[in-house]
């Protein structure tokens, strides 16, 4: 006798004598002997109630998310049209008022009108950031060979007026080429070697695009010389909104590192900050991939 290999899986459902349901995959093989004759019958059926709850579950978890997408797009939506043109209509009637009035304009009004324009400017910065962040992972991200080389070129060209108004100095190592997306990793580095500028110390600033090769894996960063990080902050700085120090000596609203977590997590990579401490500078490090013919 063999087991000619016919073996059947279908899920049934197995109604109790309370009639309840449990659903089972049922399992039946067949046997024959020398002539091809059945000679028998092996049937099994086992319980995939817990199976069939994670799919639910996963189900269900598939539609909130296809829910909140949906919600963020309305949000995004609202945050380009409805926030922002009142907004700029604030902002443009505070500088008109003070131009009306001129001289007339009390020393008291014009403080109170800075408040409102200083306010204003704050929330659209706050919108534009907001709307940035929801934006990466919305659009595909490609994944093609990327000089990082040329990347870096991009962000240091688009920050060169800041870069020559500190006189900041930047060196980097020989930069690889990897597998991204060109757009992200340009705004990635643009927005930490932007953030070394903006959190400079008084002895000018001093930027190392990093690179070495561990364990075939990239570890890439931007190095300074600027005021540092507690260490035990080190964790909270990528969050969204998290601020180490108020508006009056740094301005922004804390969403930078945030944008570059979520770049290096689409491209597949991790992203950390290493400080010892006030005013010793810091070293953000985040990781890539090798290619396939640099491992060899």
């Amino acid at each position: 006798m063999f087991k000619d290999g016919s073996v059947k899986d279908y899920e049934l459902e197995l109604r109790h004598k309370s009639g309840e349901l449990t659903p089972v995959m049922y399992n039946a093989s067949v046997y024959r002997d020398e002539f091809g004759e059945i000679t028998g019958v092996f049937a099994a059926a086992r319980d995939i109630s817990d199976r069939k709850r994670a799919e639910e579950e996963l189900a269900e978890h598939a539609r909130n998310l296809e829910l909140a997408n949906a919600e963020l797009k309305q949000f995004t939506y609202i945050a380009s049209h409805d926030l922002q043109e009142p907004l700029r209509k604030l902002i443009s009637f505070s500088e008109l008022l003070r131009e009306d009035l001129g001289e007339d304009l009390p020393e008291v009004a014009a403080a109170d009108l800075g408040f409102i324009t200083d306010a204003a400017a704050r929330m659209q910065t706050l919108v534009r950031d907001l709307l940035a962040l929801s934006r990466i992972g919305r659009t595909a991200v490609k994944h093609e060979k990327i000089p990082l080389q040329e990347c870096a070129d991009a962000a240091i060209s688009d920050l060169s007026k800041k870069i020559e108004e500190t006189g900041a100095e930047i060196v980097r190592d020989p930069l690889p080429v990897i597998v991204g997306d060109r757009t992200l990793l340009t705004q990635l580095y643009q927005n930490l070697i932007g953030n070394s500028l903006h959190y400079r110390a008084d002895n000018g600033p001093r930027i190392h695009l990093t690179c070495e090769n561990i364990d075939d894996i990239w570890v890439l960063g931007v190095l300074d010389n600027g005021i540092g990080i507690q260490p035990e902050y080190l964790d909270q700085i990528f969050l969204p909104f998290k601020r180490l120090h108020t508006r009056q000596e740094y301005e922004g609203i804390g969403i930078g590192l945030s944008i570059c977590r979520k770049v290096v997590n689409l491209c597949g990579g991790n992203i950390w900050a290493e400080s010892e401490g006030e005013n010793k500078g810091a070293h953000f490090k985040f990781t890539f991939k090798r290619l396939e013919e640099d491992q060899k």
